[in-house]
Order: structure tokens, then C-alpha cells, then sequence
């Protein structure tokens, strides 16, 4: 005999499982904050990919710019080499492969230093006349805003930073140069220290002018990059690519044994190159 309660019990057992199924699937509180930390996660997965993306292209950068730097300096360099056994070398010839080999560095400092527009940037070259032992500048380039004049001060071996990275015979990096424990090491003192130093020089790069491993050999100078922005040069690639620069000179002057001492007058000043469009002298250094 047919019970006409059974269809009620039925609809009842369904309409429970349809409000059961409707509440698991329907948005709630915690629902809402789950998607919103899955979305966040998600959100932090990506910012580190296109960190790693923008990484990515910054070192196809640096290789590209190593690569055609590598090529234009194997070419330049032998050309020099050529000219300079087949001629001689006059003072001018000097002043002209150094202007010419590191002019990538002052015309597209942007791109070379990391440089800004407001940056007060200076590169500079010293040679060691070994006539009185002292690292003289042959060669600067600077920001217009730069304060200094002039070529720059000569230094004694292991004074400043450019006698200690000649000492050292190694590259030496300084990320803030006001920093005391630094300064004590590097700072200029006495008479060879000016007033705007403090605030001008605060990031180095110092890389010695040698191919030499023989520590018993000295090195043929010094090529010095310094900025008013602290932690300019803490990016290898900078450094890479100024022993890069600074290898390619000593390749030349190695093998034609060039005579340095043409580059200084005298009474032992340096009578290098200081571009009229550079305002200053390579003063921290």
C-alpha cells in the first residue's frame, strides 16, 4: 500500500542536499580570503619572475657590450701596435690611443659608469714615472658639474686610492668612501686634500695597468672611475670592463715598449690630455 509520507522524506532529503551543495560551493569569508592569498602568491610569483626576466636583460646587455667592446679593442690594439713599431711614438700618439680607448667611457658614461644626468662623475688615468717614483694623470674626463680643474694631483705609491690599488697591484672597489674604516686607509691627507672630496668622491674604482702576475713588476699605472653616488661601481661588470680597457692599454705599451716619459715635461708634470669640455681635475684621486 502506497505511503504518501515517503515523497515528503524524499523531497526533504533532496532539498537538504541542495542546500548543502549550495553552501560548500557558494562564496564564504574564508573562501574569499583563500583566493586572495592564492591570488597574492600568484602576484609574488610573478614580480619575481619579471625581476628575473629584467635581470636577464641586463646581462644580455653586458654581454653584447663585452662582446663589441672585446672586438674594437682587439682591433684598435693592433693597429696601435702596428703604427707604433713601424713609426715611433710621439707624445701626441700617447694622448691619442688613450683619449680614443676609453672614450666609450665618457661619451656613453650612462651606459658604461651607470652614470645620471646630475651625477658628478670622473675617470682618469695615472702613469708611474719612474723618474721620481710618483703616479701622475696623462688623462682625464669628467661630468660638466664636476668642481675640480685641471688634470689632478700626482700621488706616492700606496697613497689614496690610486698609490694603494698600484701597490696592491690589484683592483680596488669602494662603495662609500666616507665610511671610517675606509677612510682611513684611502683618504687624502695634508696638503693633497680638498675641500669638496668628502662630497665628490665617494664611490672608486681603481684598476691597475698591467698584465704582468709577477708582483715584483710594477704596473704602468692606474685607470680610477669615481662618482658622488655611494655603491656606483658595485656592479662586477663595471669592473670587468675597465680591467678590460686598462689590459687592452697594457697589451700596447707591452709589446712596443713605449716610452712613457714623453708624457711628462721636464720637471716631471704631466703634460696628458684634459678635454676642454671636462671641468675638472681628478681630485679624490
Amino acid at each position: 500500500r502506497f505511503n504518501p509520507i515517503l515523497p515528503i522524506i524524499l523531497w526533504v532529503v533532496l532539498f537538504i542536499a541542495y542546500c548543502l551543495t549550495w553552501y560548500k560551493s557558494s562564496p564564504n569569508y574564508a573562501g574569499a580570503m583563500s583566493l586572495l592569498a592564492s591570488f597574492r602568491e600568484k602576484e609574488l610569483e610573478a614580480d619575481k619572475l619579471r625581476e628575473k626576466v629584467g635581470q636577464l636583460d641586463l646581462d644580455v646587455f653586458s654581454l653584447s657590450l663585452k662582446n663589441v667592446s672585446s672586438f674594437a679593442l682587439r682591433r684598435m690594439a693592433r693597429e696601435y701596435i702596428c703604427r707604433i713599431n713601424e713609426y715611433g711614438c710621439s707624445r701626441s700618439d700617447l694622448e691619442e690611443i688613450v683619449s680614443e680607448i676609453f672614450a666609450p667611457f665618457y661619451i656613453y658614461a650612462d651606459h658604461f659608469l651607470g652614470a645620471k644626468v646630475s651625477e658628478k662623475w670622473n675617470i682618469a688615468l695615472y702613469l708611474h714615472d719612474r723618474s721620481d717614483a710618483m703616479l701622475k694623470p696623462v688623462w682625464r674626463e669628467c661630468s660638466k658639474t664636476h668642481p675640480s680643474e685641471g688634470l689632478g694631483r700626482s700621488w706616492r705609491q700606496g697613497e689614496g686610492h690610486v698609490g694603494k690599488c698600484f701597490l696592491d697591484r690589484k683592483p680596488l672597489l669602494t662603495g662609500d668612501a666616507t665610511d671610517e674604516t675606509i677612510a682611513q686607509f684611502c683618504k687624502a691627507r695634508g696638503s693633497q686634500l680638498k675641500p669638496y672630496d668628502d662630497d665628490i668622491y665617494i664611490s672608486f674604482a681603481c684598476v691597475p695597468i698591467s698584465l704582468s702576475t709577477n708582483d715584483d713588476d710594477d704596473p704602468y699605472g692606474v685607470l680610477v672611475a669615481t662618482s658622488d653616488v655611494k655603491g656606483r661601481f658595485s656592479d662586477e661588470n663595471v669592473t670587468e670592463l675597465l680591467m678590460h680597457y686598462g689590459e687592452t692599454l697594457a697589451s700596447i705599451l707591452d709589446l712596443t715598449g713605449a716610452d712613457l716619459s714623453c708624457l711628462f715635461d721636464e720637471n716631471g708634470v704631466a703634460t696628458g690630455y684634459d678635454k676642454g669640455a671636462s671641468n675638472g681635475e681628478s681630485g679624490g684621486q
